[in-house]
C-alpha cells in the first residue's frame, strides 16, 4: 500500500518478507519447487540484474547484469528515501478527514552546488491518480 517493492512467499499459510536490495522489481519466476525465485532487480545505484534467490536460506546469486555506461557518478544521483505524511481532505463530506500519503523524496544533490544560505532548495512535485504501484522511480 506504501509504493514500496517487496518480494514475499505465502509458505504454510504465512506471508513471508524476503528482503532484496532492489527498489524495482519485475519478472519474477517461482521454481517448480518453490525453493527458489528468479527476478529482474535494480535500484537507482544499479542497473537492472537477473537475480537468482534461495527462499530457504536467503543466498541471492546474480546471474546477469545489463550493461549499462557509466555516464553519472554516485555523487551525483538522490537516491529515494520513502516518506508518509499526513493528509487532510477538509470539504469532502464523504472522506476521511485525516489520512496518510506516501512517496518518495529525492534530495538534491551536486557537489558542484550548493543552496543559498538559510533557503531551501525548489520542490518539484510529481503526482499520479495512483494506485500506488502505477508510479516507478
Amino acid at each position: 500500500p506504501n509504493g514500496i517493492w517487496r518480494l514475499a512467499s505465502l509458505q504454510e499459510g504465512v506471508l513471508k518478507d524476503h528482503p532484496v536490495p532492489c527498489q524495482d522489481l519485475s519478472y519474477v519466476s517461482t521454481s517448480s519447487t518453490g525453493d527458489f525465485v528468479v527476478f529482474t532487480g535494480s535500484s537507482a545505484l544499479e542497473s537492472p540484474s537477473v537475480v537468482a534467490l534461495n527462499l530457504l536460506n536467503g543466498e541471492m546469486n546474480v546471474l546477469s547484469i545489463s550493461p549499462s555506461p557509466n555516464i553519472i557518478t554516485p555523487n551525483y544521483i538522490s537516491v529515494p528515501q520513502y516518506i508518509k505524511f499526513p493528509t487532510n481532505r477538509q470539504g469532502d463530506p464523504n472522506g476521511p478527514n485525516d489520512t496518510e500519503a506516501y512517496g518518495f523524496f529525492y534530495e538534491p544533490k551536486n557537489p558542484r552546488f550548493t543552496g543559498i544560505p538559510g533557503q531551501l532548495p525548489p520542490l518539484i512535485v510529481d503526482s499520479h491518480g495512483g494506485p500506488t504501484g502505477a508510479f516507478t522511480n
